[in-house]
């Protein structure tokens, strides 16, 4: 199905599909949101990259919509 699947708002990714009832019309799908794991996201990147790498184009978007829990 679409579990791993992207959830997109305005062209960033917000969140992943975590589960949902195919086909269930009416029914919501269940989303972990992204930003509840960025510290997590770029720790991981920042040990696993060549120092030639680009990680520090990465953003960090931090604006009020994103702090909701």
């Amino acid at each position: 199905g679409d579990s791993g699947g992207p959830l997109v708002a305005d062209g960033v990714q917000i969140g992943v599909v975590s589960w949902g009832t195919p086909c269930a019309k009416g029914k919501p799908d269940v989303f972990t949101r992204v930003y509840s794991y960025i510290d997590w996201i770029h720790e991981t990147i920042s040990e696993n990259h060549d120092e030639d790498d680009p990680i520090d184009d990465i953003e960090d978007d931090d604006d009020d919509e994103n702090d909701e829990d």
